[in-house]
């Protein structure tokens, strides 16, 4: 309510004027400094304006489609050695270049292969030695020239490589049936290596009451397998350099590869045929082991009744069909057919009904050897079930230091021969492994 001023003292009435009268407030500085920070409305409505063109333009870019990142790989040098041997073997024909060097290379490789040839090659790595001669050799400057190619290693790596690609073409193009049925083993030197498989007691035998064991009572067979070395020595002679044959490069260490695989399977067969009869399981010779769908059940349920040293079952089923050439066609006709046709009536006329499908399907893998008809001791008509390596290895075959291919090198120099030397060689065993691992099948 307002006061009654009516009846005031003229002091009262001042006092009250100053108690009724509007207080300035006094503002601090920063309290002023801060409300100018604050932006007015037009302002705030400008910058949000701007956000949401921006993030607008953002998704515009990001839905436009993204051209692929060209990324441009430096080209190999056509100097270094490992485009010249692509480029020889590109030359050279060598089968599945392209798995055996990386793309660079090969594209550098590609032009090269041209026009690379065996002079080529050694005068560019003459020229890097300091030869200043002609660029064809000729009966005059052969020795020079390969003074100073070979005056490093770099011609030696190129020429050393290029040969051991084409080798190992050559010993890849020759059968490898023998590992189908064999074991590896990798050796450390030349030494007789002895293999020991022991047999005895182990089966377990009832705990008495006394918790005492019995020992096994164990003997053992052993086998002895040694790692041989096999090899040749080849060369790039005085008239391959003369007439630039580059087929020098190519078909010599093909074939020499191919003679390495050959050394290989013709130690290996005449081992597994000798003493076969005697060493390996088998029936009993006669005309009704010819390969068919009868004998072939015979057999397969013979090798399962076979037992190990022990007496105790084998345990293990026969994998492989083992064949000569000649029966190749034969088994896989009983491996693959599914219904079985009556051929021959024979000499009745009496009628028996039978199940037709074949049982055998798909049992065995069939295998065949050439080494299994062209052998001195082998037979037309003989055949084996063979147990997987994995379970009973038929064979060994060790390799020294685990090389399992020939290795090829450049030979040292050698002043009374006009050319480039290169040997091939390789360094390996074989044994027969277990004795149950076949099962003989023989005519006669």
């Amino acid at each position: 309510p307002m006061a009654d001023t009516a009846n005031q003292t003229p002091d009262e009435t001042k006092v009250s004027a100053e108690a009724t009268a509007p207080v300035a407030v006094e503002t601090k500085p920063e309290v002023q400094a801060e409300k100018a920070k604050e932006p007015n409305m037009a302002d705030l409505k400008a910058e949000i304006v701007k956000e949401i063109k921006a993030e607008l333009l953002d998704n515009l870019r990001a839905s436009r489609p993204v051209a692929p990142a060209v990324h441009v790989a430096a080209k190999a040098d056509a100097s270094d050695p490992k485009v010249i041997t692509a480029a020889l073997c590109l030359a050279g024909g060598l089968p599945e270049v392209e798995s055996k060097f990386d793309e660079r290379t090969l594209e550098a490789a590609h032009g090269r292969s041209r026009t690379v040839g065996l002079q080529d090659v050694l005068v560019e790595a003459a020229r890097t030695n300091g030869y200043d001669g002609p660029a064809r050799i000729r009966d005059g400057n052969l020795r020079e020239v390969l003074k100073a190619a070979f005056a490093t290693h770099l011609i030696s790596n190129v020429l050393a490589a290029t040969y051991g690609k084409f080798l190992l073409a050559g010993y890849t193009a020759v059968e490898a049936t023998w590992s189908a049925i064999s074991s590896v083993r990798n050796v450390s030197d030349f030494k007789s290596v002895t293999g020991v498989r022991v047999n005895g007691g182990f089966e377990f035998e009832e705990v008495a009451q006394d918790g005492e064991l019995k020992s096994a009572d164990a003997s053992d067979e052993t086998r002895t397998i040694k790692a041989k070395t096999y090899g040749r020595l080849t060369s790039l002679t005085r008239q391959d350099i003369i007439n630039d044959d580059l087929g020098a490069l190519s078909v010599i260490p093909t074939r020499l590869g191919r003679g390495a695989a050959i050394k290989l399977n013709k130690v290996f067969w005449a081992e597994f045929l000798s003493n076969n009869s005697t060493y390996y399981q088998a029936a009993t010779p006669g005309a009704g082991n010819n390969l068919s769908i009868s004998s072939l059940e015979s057999a397969y349920q013979a090798y399962g009744q076979l037992n190990d040293p022990d007496g105790n079952p084998l345990g293990v089923t026969p994998a492989i069909l083992l064949v000569p050439k000649g029966l190749a066609i034969t088994a896989r006709k009983l491996n693959a057919s599914a219904n079985m046709l009556v051929s021959s009536l024979g000499s009745t006329s009496s009628k028996v009904l039978e199940p037709q499908e074949n049982v055998m399907r798909g049992l065995l893998d069939p295998v065949e050897s050439s080494y299994l008809t062209t052998a001195a001791t082998a037979s037309q008509s003989t055949w084996w079930l063979v147990a997987s390596p994995s379970d009973l290895p038929a064979m060994e075959v060790a390799f020294l230091n685990g090389v399992r291919v020939p290795t090829v090198e450049q030979a040292e120099a050698d002043f009374n021969v006009l050319g480039v030397q290169m040997r091939g060689y390789f360094d390996f065993g074989v044994a027969k492994a277990e004795s149950r691992a076949c099962y003989r099948m023989a005519h006669s």
